[in-house]
């Protein structure tokens, strides 16, 4: 059975849907906003937010600690999550934080997992999708990719690679498709730049950025190898398949240091929680 509660943030509401046995937490980890849940509770919301009527340009953002400490530098990240409907633990490291800091129940949800379970969803409850961004042959060969596993999908797209003009006329674009969610692949922070300045003349449920998940999806770019997700080890398996990753891996490590000090200094940060009654507990 599923549930409306009220997802209190400093904007604007949003309204999500949840388990009635289900419970979900939001935390500031370095102020940046952070989802406890796991895939589970995840699909929970989606599904809820897809059933609505509303259409209320919900944002679903993956946040690892590389957009942790970005949004410290750049404080309209940080202002577009608070207002975000989902924010997912994605990266390993956010996922240990809170799990073990901060002693939240959270399992690291991907970014390309929750782009998967969105597509399923809308072909599931007839949702019309739009796939914006990526190069012309990977938006391609992702949405052929998405009508093969769920035929009857209403899927368009268009890739990353606009000139001015392309660019001007998407949002209208957008519209006139009647797109009920709309998946930007354009990489961080581009895409979330993108998505700050459009998300209110877009008529949609669902705004997520899915960054390189359509490489993946597409078949361009092979994904880790399941046991090493299950250890936590992608990030190591795509820095050694990719060497030039393991530059921006330092910042782990200076991740863990400061979300230590602000724990020890701070204490918890739950900003709240929420059952399926509407109860905050």
């Amino acid at each position: 059975m599923i549930s409306k509660a009220s997802m209190i943030t400093k904007q604007q509401p949003v309204q999500v849907a949840i388990g009635t046995n289900g419970r979900l937490s939001r935390i500031r980890v370095l102020g940046f906003p952070v989802d406890a849940l796991d895939n589970e509770l995840a699909e929970q919301v989606v599904s809820g937010l897809l059933s609505s009527s509303r259409r209320g340009c919900a944002l679903l953002l993956a946040a690892n600690p590389e957009k942790v400490l970005a949004a410290r530098e750049n404080t309209w990240l940080k202002d577009l999550a608070m207002g975000a409907a989902l924010i997912l633990p994605d990266g390993i490291g956010l996922a240990l934080v809170m799990r073990f800091m901060h002693g939240l129940p959270t399992r690291r949800v991907t970014g390309v997992d929750m782009m998967e379970t969105v597509v399923a969803l809308s072909a599931g409850k007839s949702q019309r999708l739009f796939v914006l961004g990526a190069r012309p042959e990977v938006n391609e060969a992702a949405r052929a990719a998405m009508r093969r596993r769920h035929p009857g999908l209403t899927v368009d797209g268009a890739h990353g690679y606009q000139d001015e003009e392309g660019w001007r006329k998407l949002p209208q674009r957008i519209r006139d498709f009647r797109a009920d969610v709309l998946l930007v692949a354009m990489g961080s922070p581009k895409q979330e730049l993108w998505m700050r300045n459009h998300k209110d003349h877009l008529d949609v449920k669902i705004l997520q950025g899915v960054g390189g998940s359509l490489d993946v999806l597409a078949g361009h770019v092979p994904r880790a190898p399941l046991w090493t997700r299950r250890l936590g080890l992608e990030w190591l398996a795509r820095a050694i398949r990719e060497p030039k990753r393991l530059r921006r891996q330092w910042r782990l490590p200076f991740f863990i240091v400061l979300a230590l000090w602000e724990r020890m200094r701070c204490g918890s940060s739950r900003q709240w929680i929420h059952n399926g009654t509407g109860e905050s507990a």
